[in-house]
């Protein structure tokens, strides 16, 4: 079997569990295709994910980290796919496999799409998750649309970064918070509004509100009273908002 470099746990840990070591080289499943990584990103508590080492229940060590990955296509399990050998991807990395602290990894083409040619590999590494997630908020739970006004909690961060922009691509005013040293950021991310969370309450931001997330309830709470409106993620019930 072929070889390759990767970064690997053989029990459960932390960093200090990983070494940088031969493994094999990954085989293709149905529906797959091999890239050659040239940049992966790594979820700080990636480690702590029961996925990370099992799969259906079944250990799964030695594992590789880092789901979220920027690369080339090298090879492709047989049959018509929309990314041909040769192709700039980025994507994320099923949860329950081997990651992309490797030279190579093996990626469902589905999980993957092709990077444009101004996004480098260390931002389409950076982008995955992050931007995923974003994105399911604003569509999935929030149902986003022209013309809604948002408020983004940590617009200058990576998940909220990336909301601020999606959001402005829907379409919706967006405000943001940030500190102070943050907002030009933030607008340059496209917010239309910033609010320094260090000097000014952010409850006093008119309606209509969509909510995106469920952090400091109490005042998003006192916000929404005054006309705002919430749309909240399956199973978490707004009264929780107002306790």
């Amino acid at each position: 079997m072929e070889q390759m470099m990767a970064l690997r746990a053989h029990a459960r840990g932390g960093a200090e569990v990983l070494s940088y070591e031969p493994a094999p080289r990954p085989v293709l499943e149905a529906g797959d295709v091999l890239v050659e990584v040239a940049a992966a990103g790594i979820t700080f508590a990636e480690l702590m994910w029961d996925e990370t080492w099992t799969r259906g229940g079944i250990d799964r060590t030695p594992t590789i980290p880092s789901h979220e990955v920027s690369s080339v296509v090298v090879d492709a399990w047989p049959g018509p796919l929309d990314l041909p050998v040769g192709t700039a991807v980025y994507g994320l990395v099923p949860f329950d496999r081997n990651g992309a602290a490797a030279q190579y990894v093996a990626v469902p083409a589905s999980s993957l799409a092709a990077k444009p040619p101004d996004v480098s590999d260390i931002i389409g590494a950076a982008a995955p998750l992050a931007a995923l997630t974003a994105w399911q908020a604003l569509t999935a739970h929030a149902a986003c649309r022209a013309g809604d006004t948002v408020l983004i909690h940590g617009a200058a961060g990576s998940v909220g970064g990336m909301v601020t922009q999606l959001a402005k691509v829907l379409g919706a005013q967006v405000t943001g918070t940030a500190r102070g040293a943050d907002s030009a950021l933030v607008r340059e991310l496209g917010a239309d509004r910033v609010i320094d969370y260090e000097t000014e309450a952010f409850e006093n931001f008119p309606g209509p509100l969509r909510h995106r997330h469920r952090h400091r309830r109490r005042s998003d709470a006192r916000a929404l009273l005054r006309g705002g409106a919430a749309r909240w993620p399956p199973g978490d019930a707004p009264g929780a908002a107002v306790q």
